[in-house]
């Protein structure tokens, strides 16, 4: 969730650093500077209790707001997606000025529409030259969640904590608790390969795209 919610938010950050106008511009190199120059627990914290005394405020001042309660879980998310949306902003932005002029010059000679210059060459390169950072992000950010069990959300590795300090079995045997994590560890790489295996599956995807084009160009 707090990927999807980055991603979202990184490519209209995104759009705002690409912008003609200096002041949007200036205020989206603010925000990505701000938030990747501070370290991500000091920010878990700012945003989890910021969010957390804004809607008490809100509460305060609209009182048909007391009933909407607001779980941690989705501060959490809130708060992941704001910090990771500056990272992710970058790798789009990063990707977008290597796209290859080229292409569209040949597309818009040969009157191809904008919607398909757009999702056909415009929107697939962005997505080629983005996938290493985005996939780098993502497990990146699966385990700046293990951060979130600081903030008393039951997340894998809070659990696999509260198992080991609670039970009177597994904390005195220091071969139970090591396996603990160590099974922590492994549920953990276990997320990290599909992810992987996710972004493999696109990578793969467009370099035989880009191998059947080449062979119909050559055949022709």
């Amino acid at each position: 969730m707090a990927f999807i919610g980055a991603f979202l938010l990184a490519m209209i950050i995104c759009a705002a650093k690409m912008a003609k106008n200096k002041y949007l511009a200036s205020a989206a190199n603010i925000y990505t500077t701000v938030l990747r120059g501070i370290p991500d627990l000091i920010q878990l914290f700012l945003f989890f209790y910021g969010l957390q005394h804004l809607f008490l405020l809100l509460e305060s001042n609209f009182p048909y707001l007391e009933n909407i309660k607001i779980n941690n879980f989705y501060i959490a998310v809130i708060a992941l997606s704001l910090i990771y949306s500056a990272y992710l902003s970058e790798t789009l932005k990063g990707a977008i000025l290597l796209i290859k002029e080229q292409e569209i010059y040949t597309a818009r000679a040969y009157a191809f529409s904008n919607k398909i210059i757009f999702f056909k060459i415009k929107l697939r390169q962005i997505m080629i030259y983005s996938l290493t950072g985005l996939e780098n992000n993502t497990l990146v950010l699966l385990k700046t969640t293990a951060l979130v069990s600081l903030l008393q959300i039951d997340d894998l590795s809070k659990v696999i904590k509260e198992v080991a300090n609670n039970s009177f079995f597994i904390n005195s045997n220091a071969s139970l608790r090591l396996f603990m994590y160590s099974l922590g560890a492994f549920i953990y790489l276990l997320i990290s390969s599909a992810i992987l295996l996710f972004f493999l599956y696109f990578r793969n995807k467009y370099q035989l795209e880009d191998k059947e084009n080449y062979a119909l160009i050559m055949s022709k």
